[in-house]
């Protein structure tokens, strides 16, 4: 969300001038933030001291048996990556938490466009 500001002693910074100065307090606090728009009775224990939110943003899922599209939220943290949907008031319905921790990734080059 832009627009946010933080005040430090006398001096209000922006959301930008926070993270270049501070950006271990800053992501910690947006992982707070995050963490407190999911219900209590989700157990989503987001808040880790280790933990870096490296990236969030939307992706739409289509349904495999509707083929309904449906906006999901992401979360890309240093150790997990979690989908949810957004509910009304600002909160967040947890949907799934992936563990990167044994992720593997392997790269294909793609057919589409060679000559054979």
């Amino acid at each position: 969300v832009e627009g946010r500001t933080w005040r430090v002693g006398d001096n209000v910074l922006s959301e930008i001038e926070m993270y270049n100065l501070f950006p271990d307090v800053a992501n910690q606090a947006r992982i707070r933030e995050i963490d407190e728009r999911f219900p209590p009775s989700d157990d989503v224990p987001l808040f880790a001291e280790d933990r870096v939110l490296l990236h969030d943003g939307l992706l739409d899922k289509v349904s495999r048996r509707s083929g309904k599209r449906c906006t999901r939220l992401f979360f890309l943290f240093s150790d997990l990556l979690v989908y949810c949907r957004e509910m009304p008031l600002n909160k967040l319905g947890f949907r799934f938490e992936f563990p990167l921790e044994n992720l593997q990734l392997s790269w294909h080059a793609s057919s589409a466009g060679s000559a054979g």
